[in-house]
């Protein structure tokens, strides 16, 4: 299964965009999946459901963050 049809499958079950879009990089994470899905539900919908942003692409960029950001201040 392609990561887009992991996403699809998420979000069919009931998942917002940006859960979805994390849950499809799971195995890529190194988190546990209810510390992922919470860290994702807020921007599902845009942040905080304002429909600003897309969920999706926020969850993208919680991927990103978590796979290539900063731990430090540096």
């Amino acid at each position: 299964m392609t990561r887009a049809e992991k996403a699809v499958a998420a979000f069919q079950e009931g998942y917002n965009c940006a859960q979805s879009t994390v849950l499809a990089f799971m195995d890529d994470l190194g988190l546990e999946k209810e510390l992922a899905m919470r860290l994702a539900s807020g921007f599902g919908g845009g942040m905080g459901r304002m429909q600003e942003v897309c969920g999706a692409v926020s969850g993208a960029v919680l991927v990103l963050g978590s796979r290539h950001g900063a731990s430090t201040p540096e």
